[in-house]
């Protein structure tokens, strides 16, 4: 009786450990990584329709910093790298909308132009 009562706790212990870590190890930080790429990416469609406007031409996506939560700065620099300006994306609610006409993306959710 006392072996099945030590064994079960050895049991319930493991499993409360193994959730503890899942819950709050190395979850966040793989998290905040693929978060990155996510934000990249999505800054890239951002530019892709949105890049010929605020005077800023042929740009690109040179840093990302994250900001908080679920939302990441954008630094962007036109193909000349004289001008400078920022975007700010949060993954979570980033979200581009067609011209019905079109089929062009003409809106977005998510993502905004803004001075570094």
């Amino acid at each position: 009786m006392t072996g099945r009562l030590i064994g079960l706790a050895l049991v319930f212990a493991a499993a409360l450990g193994g959730f503890a870590i899942y819950t709050f190890g190395w979850r966040h930080s793989s998290s905040d990584n693929n978060d990155a790429g996510r934000a990249r990416q999505d800054a890239g469609v951002f530019l892709s329709s949105q890049c010929s406007y605020d005077n800023v031409k042929g740009c690109r996506v040179v840093s990302m910093r994250h900001v908080s939560g679920s939302v990441w700065l954008a630094r962007v620099a036109s193909a000349k790298g004289n001008a400078k300006a920022c975007i700010s994306v949060d993954v979570k609610r980033f979200e581009v909308f067609y011209s019905p006409s079109t089929g062009v993306a003409d809106r977005f959710h998510g993502a905004g132009w803004f001075s570094c």
